[in-house]
């Protein structure tokens, strides 16, 4: 008996990977064919996934991981959803980044698991914890998230229009914004005055157009980008706004948020330390809008286009992503709207927000 991963397979059937365990219940994955390739798995003493290699054992992938999960630094470009504790399992979803332990979802981000602990206290007072964390810290050490009250609640709305001789009322787009403040704690940590908060987004859309509320439309979207905070030693914070707004009557917008700090090489300087990285040269390449209408990523005529506002972005990993923050520690947000304003149904539209407000 196994509740191993064996395969994986596409809309048609078609194997992508195959994997070999170890036998047991949650055997040690030995290897995987993707692509016709095979890749040997090579394990820490944590169950993690240091090192992958090939047929002829050469080393053609490594990572290292944080306490909480989260990957610190990577090498090689195989894919590999088994990496945390992949040797019990562990799987990660490419898009959220989250891990997939059979009976919960673990965020490595915030060092909790999503749902409580089908078997109660067992472990512990506090059913989302993670107990394999060392002495259950905080993870987000030196930067600070969090939620401000302001924004908007996103509600099922509609009107009365004018149709031929008659009034017909039509729904109106949902719409839901929370704000967020990152910010540095304790002692400023860099040599010159100039730092930066840089933010990956993941965004997860599935939106349903239900023509009089039947038939389906579904549209369906994944994608990341970077955007860059720019603060100094007297005003070491910044804040950031989660926003949606849809015309589609049913749907969820996910968007999650990895933040690190990096320290700015100062001008007067002619190179950066270990902990910095050179701003003129790293973000010359990235894109600003100042003035609305603001740039729309993936583009302006998706329904699922997101906006980074004033700030510097770019669609491409920065060269520096796998290298540490300043502490060695990454923060995380989330924000999820969720409607579903279909007549004939109980509309409802929320939003919810991690971290949550104090």
């Amino acid at each position: 008996m196994s509740d191993n991963v064996l395969l994986e397979t596409d809309e048609n059937d078609a194997t992508i990977a195959a994997y070999t365990h170890k036998p047991g219940l949650f055997g040690k994955l030995l290897f995987q064919i993707r692509g016709g390739a095979a890749s040997s798995y090579h394990y820490d003493g944590k169950n993690s996934t240091r090192q992958l290699t090939d047929e002829t054992q050469d080393v053609t992938d490594t990572a290292t991981y944080s306490a909480f999960g989260e990957v610190v630094a990577k090498t090689g470009s195989t894919t590999n959803p088994f990496g945390y504790k992949g040797a019990v399992g562990y799987y990660t979803n490419s898009t959220t980044e989250d891990l997939y332990v059979r009976a919960r979802t673990y965020e490595p981000v915030r060092g909790r698991w999503l749902s409580k602990d089908p078997i109660g206290f067992v472990d512990g007072p506090n059913l989302y914890r993670a107990y394999f964390v060392p002495n259950g810290n905080d993870p987000t050490g030196l930067v600070e998230v969090k939620h401000l009250k302001r924004g908007n609640d996103p509600r099922c709305r509609t009107k009365l229009v004018k149709r031929g001789r008659g009034m017909e009322r039509v729904n109106l787009p949902v719409f839901g914004r929370k704000t967020y403040i990152f910010g540095v704690t304790g002692k400023w940590p860099c040599r010159g005055r100039e730092g930066v908060f840089v933010q990956k987004v993941s965004v997860n859309c599935n939106l349903q157009r239900l023509r009089d509320c039947a038939n389906n439309l579904t549209h369906m979207e994944n994608f990341h980008y970077w955007e860059a905070f720019f603060v100094n030693k007297n005003s070491p914070k910044d804040d950031d706004t989660a926003a949606f707004g849809s015309s589609f009557r049913s749907g969820s917008y996910r968007q999650n948020g990895i933040i690190k700090f990096y320290c700015l090489k100062p001008l007067k300087e002619k190179s950066a330390a270990a902990n910095e990285i050179d701003g003129e040269k790293e973000f010359s390449s990235w894109r600003q809008k100042l003035k609305p209408p603001f740039i729309q990523i993936p583009n302006n005529k998706s329904p699922c286009r997101t906006s980074p506002g004033n700030l510097k972005f770019t669609r491409k990993q920065p060269s520096f992503w796998n290298r540490d923050s300043v502490d060695g520690k990454t923060a995380g947000r989330r924000a999820i709207l969720k409607w579903d304003c279909c007549c004939g149904r109980k509309s409802y539209a929320r939003m919810s927000v991690l971290p949550k407000p104090k």
